[in-house]
């Protein structure tokens, strides 16, 4: 769902001709387990979170960074941390985009129970260019 994202922005893109702003929110969702955690680990619980989460941005900031690069499509990128559809939303809300890109995957039983689902809850609040992927089964 991220690389079809990911191609249908850089499709709009070119047609377009426009710029893209690629923002990825490191989430800190699984930090709230750490009072779970004996006294003496959860430093070490915490630590290691962030480094996660820094290595999962570097990875995904840099695939994006290497298709952008190809198509020479004039781009900047946005690091933020917290919980995903409120830095969403602010950046959406601050910015001047005319259009916002969300990759997601179907969600079917228990899971759609158990999940945040960001893109349902972004395609209720957003109401002007929103294009939702989600991949299919």
């Amino acid at each position: 769902y991220k690389r079809q994202a990911i191609a249908w922005t850089l499709k709009i893109a070119e047609m377009m001709e426009a710029e893209i702003t690629a923002l990825h929110v490191q989430d800190t969702y699984l930090k709230q387990f750490y009072n779970e955690i004996y006294a003496q680990g959860r430093q070490e619980y915490l630590d290691h979170v962030d480094q996660e989460l820094r290595k999962h941005s570097i990875v995904t900031f840099s695939q994006f960074e290497a298709k952008v690069k190809q198509r020479k499509i004039v781009h900047y990128t946005i690091m933020k941390t917290g919980d995903p559809l409120e830095e969403i939303m602010k950046e959406f809300r601050e910015g001047s985009y005319d259009l916002i890109v969300v990759g997601g995957k179907p969600l079917k039983g228990i899971k759609t129970i158990k999940s945040r689902n960001i893109p349902a809850k972004l395609a209720s609040k957003i109401k002007k260019g929103a294009l939702f992927i989600i991949r299919g089964n």
